[in-house]
């Protein structure tokens, strides 16, 4: 369709709207419970802080406890630190165990004779069994070496769900002796239909025969992961399949019949939803607009402004997805332009034309960033429209710095997470001097959510789990409705569904009633993100 004529120079921005966002009430301290998690349940996530393997255990614990703020409370401890008889002091605890080392003996001997649920995801289970023989037998199960073949698939709640084949060679073989004592919860199949344990529950605890979080995606035995995860530190967790929609990248240069167009499918669905505005257009090196320099606001585009009113008349609220969606005139790493680029973060494009994070921005702070939300809120302000009360990062991705500006400003947000190996140091999430967002590649992970959570920022994290229809580009395939379809039939394994996807409005409304209507069909119920978080919104 084209972008809609702009001109040159920068307009001037709005004043700044400075203050806590409307919901910001709902932020917390790192441990916390999550939205609808019980605050007298606490899980203590175990992970080793010392050896070979310290960073990856941290990185699969921070993403542990982030699942477990759904039940409740939670504490991160090196196991270094575990003291014994400890166990007795939560409801439950999750030990994620990736190497060889050697585990206390006062924590094998608390699992073994507490009835307190333990999940333990990972690896060294054998030394539970060698500290007590008799468990083999009482506990109906054993582990025998490594698995083999190409494990591509698990098998969960009668669902097949995906296996990334580069985290084949770890895997633990389990050996269920007596199945009336020993449940398989799941289990791992090859290409040829071999299956072999992947999970299974004894009495108290709860085996994963690997740490599920590498190469998670949606639709991924992740779902299974989390599902479990949920079963130990809230087991009276009841059955839901609740739906979110989000309308993706929504700018000054959006056109306004896209919207109203939208907005119409949606209402006459009777399905909430919402918009993600970015309120300054921004294209420095006119690469979308035959080499002009570019730049507006919402105030300088009144017709949309109108839209999103019509859309917000109809079921729509509006979040703030940054406020330009681009930094400077710097390809970051594409033109430049807003919608395309980083706005938080540094990016390249290496010569495979993979996206390559390179660490903060030159100006990164915690004030630098507050600023740009601040404006930002100005703009939302200025034209009428409502103050953001939900937060977006362009591209899911900024340093801490970001995180913290956002936690005080909104304590919402609605993405995935993008989270740092260095935070946590010594399982204190508070402690700002862990991680200064100068991750390079394998230092910072995302991670997305099945259900809300509140993260080690202390953010309450709207979740977004689905992807969404794309075409190919940076060696990422093509999705199609049907790929997004598939992904909440996989999420049906979760009893604490909530399928979240985005969609651009640029691509019309036919490919988004395939979605909304393939969601509903699965027996998902479409909610408000303010419905989901049970306040009151926009």
């Amino acid at each position: 369709r084209g972008r809609p004529p702009g001109r040159t120079g920068e307009p001037p921005a709005a004043a700044p709207l400075t203050g806590p966002a409307g919901l910001v009430d709902l932020a917390g301290d790192p441990g916390e419970p999550g939205p609808g998690g019980d605050p007298t349940r606490r899980t203590l996530v175990l992970y080793r802080e010392t050896g070979p393997a310290a960073q990856a255990s941290r990185q699969y614990a921070i993403q542990a406890a982030n699942l477990a703020s759904r039940g409740g409370a939670w504490q991160l401890r090196p196991i270094e630190q575990y003291q014994p008889g400890e166990l007795e002091s939560y409801q439950a605890m999750i030990h994620v165990a990736t190497g060889g080392e050697p585990v206390p003996p006062h924590l094998l001997t608390d699992i073994a004779d507490s009835a307190v649920p333990v999940l333990w995801m990972g690896f060294g289970i054998e030394q539970l069994f060698a500290s007590d023989p008799s468990l083999v037998r009482r506990l109906g199960w054993s582990v025998d070496g490594q698995a083999e073949g190409e494990l591509t698939g698990v098998e969960y709640n009668g669902r097949l769900l995906k296996r990334r084949a580069e985290d084949n060679a770890n895997v633990t073989r389990i050996a269920v002796g007596d199945d009336q004592s020993a449940k398989v919860l799941g289990v791992a199949k090859d290409e040829d239909g071999t299956a072999t344990p992947w999970a299974v529950r004894s009495e108290n605890l709860t085996y994963i025969a690997e740490i599920p979080f590498a190469y998670a995606e949606p639709g991924d035995r992740y779902l299974a992961a989390a599902d479990l995860v949920l079963q130990t530190v809230a087991p009276d967790t009841p059955q839901r399949r609740l739906a979110l929609v989000r309308i993706e990248d929504v700018g000054p240069n959006s056109n306004p019949a896209d919207i109203v167009a939208i907005a119409d499918l949606l209402s006459q669905r009777k399905i909430p939803f919402t918009l993600a505005v970015y309120p300054y257009y921004r294209d420095p090196n006119g690469a979308a607009n035959r080499g002009r320099k570019t730049a507006y606001r919402l105030v300088d585009k009144p017709e949309l402004v109108q839209a999103l009113q019509y859309a917000r008349q109809r079921g729509a609220s509006i979040l703030m997805h940054g406020y330009s969606h681009q930094l400077e005139a710097d390809r970051n790493p594409y033109t430049g332009t807003s919608a395309e680029d980083y706005e938080f973060y540094r990016a390249h494009l290496d010569p495979q034309n993979n996206v390559q994070l390179d660490g903060p921005v030159p100006q990164d702070s915690k004030e630098w960033a507050a600023q740009r939300l601040s404006t930002g809120r100005g703009e939302f302000a200025r034209v009428g429209l409502p103050d953001p009360d939900i937060f977006e990062f362009p591209h899911y991705t900024a340093s801490t710095a970001g995180y913290r500006a956002v936690h005080d400003m909104f304590g919402v947000r609605y993405d995935q997470g993008t989270y740092f190996i260095d935070q946590c140091p010594k399982g204190d999430c508070t402690d700002e001097s862990g991680a200064d967002g100068s991750g390079q590649a394998g230092k910072l992970f995302q991670q997305y959510f099945p259900y809300p959570v509140r993260d080690v920022y202390g953010s309450v994290v709207v979740p977004e789990n689905l992807w969404s229809i794309t075409q190919a580009f940076n060696n990422n395939r093509a999705r199609a409705a049907d790929d997004v379809l598939a992904n909440a039939e996989a999420l049906t394994v979760v009893r604490d569904a909530v399928a979240s996807t985005f969609y651009h409005p640029y691509l019309g409304t036919e490919m988004l009633a395939q979605v909304v209507d393939g969601i509903a069909e699965l027996g998902y119920q479409f909610v408000s993100p303010y419905d989901l978080l049970e306040v009151e919104g926009q």
